[in-house]
């Protein structure tokens, strides 16, 4: 598995609980700000917020971001 980038903004809900369900699934992850690290955030073409980043996988939104977070930890346990 490549490194997980989480794209997020501090006062969005969507992000929080994206942040919480990649915590309890323990698996690991950076967090970026976009607004703390725009320069970061433009470099991933990044326009949207939660957004996942691994590898070449880039997802977009809370309920596809849930989905993802879903399938690795279903093929972590494989």
């Amino acid at each position: 598995m490549s490194q997980i980038i989480k794209f997020e903004r501090k006062n969005c809900a969507p992000c929080k609980l994206v942040g919480n369900t990649l915590k309890g699934a323990n698996i690991p992850h950076t967090t970026v700000d976009v607004e703390e690290q725009p320069e970061l955030a433009a470099k991933h073409r990044i326009m949207s917020v939660p957004t996942i980043v691994n590898g070449n996988d880039v997802i977009v939104g809370g309920g596809a971001c849930m989905t993802y977070i879903m399938q690795l930890n279903a093929k972590g346990r494989d």
